[in-house]
């Protein structure tokens, strides 16, 4: 803001130092008031002031005024532009629960960032993107058209965010496009640091993975408890009891789910999650004895 106390810029998220620099740099270019920039673009418009007016309506959540100013912005500008198209895929991503935008303006968006030049690393988080999608709604079509060239346009990132990234696509591609848990459990293994199986964090990230994709999960099971026996009391040890109660449930032991439930609850008993899922397994253990007669 200036000294008025009128802002100038805003945006929202980092995702790395190189970036926030870069946005930054962007918003100190051009030091006038959101309200004059407002101005400005209705009467000159350009692609430099299209994207702030778009992370000035990302910063405050005004999804569809946001991706609208960066699709102005992909018009103006002379070439295309995979940070402008990332842009208005990241929006649509964060809208598509709130059914502000449909699985078509995704892919419509990541076909924008794939046939654009530019920073390889958009393409990886395009892919990365979908591939979260695609495993919530077990659908290979929405990472298939996207692995295998995000993969080829990144291979020569090396930073941490870029490597984690690339493990998503390889991992959920492995899943629901080559069907092959085998390979997808490999991989997973690969990408955990050194150390992780005596980390009790790692080891309930890795059970909480098998749990969620429904893979390997009887060592996952047995991680788990691992995990439980290194974790230290209170909180961590709670998310480490929940991780291997919903394993045990899933596995078909109820009365263990139960059991291991109620001692997360005492390990951290300000968090209400802990006390519904008591209540959960407590109904699911109850309607297991009614069917069985016991």
């Amino acid at each position: 803001m200036n000294a008025s106390g009128e802002a100038l810029d805003r945006w929202i998220g980092f995702t790395g130092a190189e970036r926030w620099q870069k946005t930054f740099d962007a918003a100190l270019s051009d030091p006038t008031s959101i309200e004059s920039k407002k101005q400005r673009f209705a009467s000159q418009p350009t692609a430099e002031l299209a994207a702030a007016l778009g992370r000035i309506h990302a910063s405050l959540r005004e999804r569809k005024e946001s991706v609208a100013s960066f699709q102005q912005a992909m018009k103006l500008a002379e070439a295309p532009r995979s940070d402008y198209a990332s842009a208005v895929f990241f929006q649509q991503m964060m809208g598509l629960a709130a059914d502000e935008f449909t699985v078509a303006d995704l892919k419509a968006s990541a076909d924008a960032v794939m046939a654009a030049p530019g920073d390889p690393a958009d393409k990886l988080f395009v892919a990365a993107a979908l591939s979260d999608v695609a495993s919530d709604r077990n659908d290979p079509s929405l990472i298939q058209p996207y692995a295998a060239r995000a993969l080829e346009a990144s291979a020569g990132l090396t930073d941490a965010r870029s490597k984690k990234l690339r493990t998503e696509i390889e991992v959920a591609d492995a899943l629901l496009v080559k069907k092959d848990q085998v390979l997808a459990v490999q991989l997973m293994k690969a990408s955990m640091p050194p150390g992780w199986e005596q980390n009790a964090g790692e080891l309930n990230d890795f059970a909480g993975w098998c749990f969620q994709h429904k893979v390997d999960m009887p060592e996952a099971q047995t991680l788990a408890r691992k995990a439980v026996d290194l974790a230290e009391p209170g909180a961590e040890k709670a998310q480490v009891l929940d991780t291997l109660a919903e394993l045990c449930n899933e596995l078909g032991n109820c009365s263990d789910a139960l059991d291991l439930s109620r001692r997360a609850a005492k390990e951290d008993p300000s968090d209400e999650h802990y006390t519904k899922q008591v209540q959960r397994f407590s109904e699911l253990n109850g309607k297991k004895k009614a069917a069985t007669g016991a």
